[in-house]
């Protein structure tokens, strides 16, 4: 029989299980404690399940199975977070309809935006602005007051997307709601 020693996270669940003969001077090392003996010279029994989730905490010095419940559920609603994430990013780069036609949102896109209106902050004139739109074609703005009406509805719209992605990604991770109503 060999002496079994267990290291744990902060959460007191168990992430690691060894023998001391597979690991020299274990007895010594921050952070094991012996939890028991095994038959085995390498202990070979998983320590989490399919989702990744510690099967054992250490209690009172012993290897005590733990519920993973919650883990699946937290992992479940990590997983549909995650897709909230993604369904926002393709909500927001997927245009911009001005009514003339559909023009990119990317991130370049955004950024040529702002620096136009950084532009027009410096006191630099205005000069007419083509944008393309995503069909091949491209709208033109000639009247400053017109290009920057578009941009800032462009920029409330982008906002509006993300804030109720986040607001989405918050009710999910809460267990309020368990899909994306979008």
């Amino acid at each position: 029989m060999y002496k079994l020693f267990a290291k744990t996270n902060e959460q007191n669940q168990i992430i690691d299980i060894k023998t001391n003969d597979t690991v020299i001077g274990i007895e010594e090392q921050e952070g094991w404690t012996e939890i028991g003996e095994y038959p085995d010279r390498f202990y070979n029994e998983p320590i989490k399940n399919e989702r990744g989730s510690y099967l054992y905490e250490l209690v009172d010095g012993e290897k005590v199975e733990r519920d993973t419940s919650d883990d699946d559920t937290s992992t479940e609603r990590s997983i549909k977070a995650d897709a909230v994430d993604a369904k926002t990013r393709l909500l927001i780069l997927s245009g911009y309809d001005t009514g003339s036609g559909i023009i990119s949102t990317s991130e370049t896109a955004q950024n040529n935006h702002r620096e136009i209106a950084i532009r027009k902050a410096r006191g630099i004139a205005f000069e007419t602005v083509t944008l393309s739109t995503i069909d091949g074609g491209s709208i033109t703005y000639e009247v400053e007051a017109d290009y920057f009406a578009m941009a800032d509805a462009m920029f409330n719209v982008i906002k509006t997307i993300r804030e109720n992605g986040i607001a989405i990604r918050e009710q999910i991770l809460s267990g309020e709601i368990t899909e994306d109503p979008r």
